[in-house]
């Protein structure tokens, strides 16, 4: 299993590690970023991308996430798991075309260095 590699920051098997990935400045010139929570497995195998709030309202799911990332069963997953607890940004959205460039790089398998947003997976999907 190789390592992973997300806004700069590789994360190797066995490891959990708190991205943050810059999305885009605001108008004020202050940098805006979702932070990312990586946990990988020892082992190989599916990789799980979960997102919550994406919409603003749909606060259940950030408690969801909150919960898995927390559960003992983590410490011996297969694979990884990539949780976006907070997808919205400060003016309540995100880019659609941010969302489709993390989905794309996944699928295409350039989940590497090479971008600023590699990332993996879509929404409640393993990928192959």
């Amino acid at each position: 299993m190789s390592d992973l590699t997300i806004g700069g920051v590789t994360v190797s098997p066995g490891k959990r590690q708190i991205i943050d990935v810059p999305v885009a400045p605001m108008y004020t010139h202050d940098d805006l970023s979702i932070s990312v929570q990586v946990v990988r497995g020892k082992r190989p195998g599916p990789t799980l991308f979960v997102s919550a709030a994406i919409h603003g309202d749909e606060i259940n799911g950030v408690e969801i996430i909150r919960r898995v990332l927390q559960h003992r069963v983590l410490k011996n997953i297969r694979g990884t798991l990539i949780a976006i607890p907070i997808g919205i940004s400060a003016s309540g959205s995100v880019s659609t075309s941010v969302w489709a460039r993390i989905w794309l790089e996944c699928r295409s398998g350039r989940c590497s260095g090479s971008s600023p947003l590699a990332s993996s997976g879509s929404s409640w999907r393993a990928s192959p």
